[in-house]
């Protein structure tokens, strides 16, 4: 009867389970993650999580690339380069106290993002290992 759409994207309302999922998750969490990338891999990976966001929203389907780039989230909050002294997300963890409260907030987004990923990847079975 009535034609609904997602009144920022325009888009007709998807099935794509995933898909909610992670609109869902942008809509609660996304400017808390958007802070966390710039914290954790500076401005580069601030304006990656913008464009994502971006992107997702607009989309009528979840896509390999969507996948790969919350897969290198994934990899962002777990601190898998914090390692590399030589990367920005080295640079960018030196700068953090564990001490600062912003930690404990990191580590529970970081939970919130692990679930998300867990749940696509229920969802999407062997095709998406964010793990990797």
């Amino acid at each position: 009867m009535f034609d609904i759409q997602n009144p920022r994207s325009g888009q007709m309302p998807t099935s794509n389970t995933s898909l909610d999922l992670v609109r869902r998750y942008f809509r609660d969490h996304g400017a808390a993650l958007t802070a966390a990338a710039s914290l954790l891999g500076g401005a580069k990976w601030e304006s990656r999580c913008i464009q994502l966001m971006f992107r997702v929203d607009l989309t009528a389907d979840l896509q390999d690339r969507h996948l790969h780039e919350l897969a290198a989230f994934g990899r962002l909050l777990n601190l898998d380069r914090a390692s590399d002294l030589d990367s920005e997300e080295a640079a960018q963890f030196t700068k953090l106290s564990p001490c600062d409260p912003v930690v404990h907030e990191l580590c529970l987004l970081t939970d919130r993002f692990r679930d998300l990923l867990e749940q696509i990847n229920q969802r999407r079975g062997a095709d998406f290992q964010y793990d990797d």
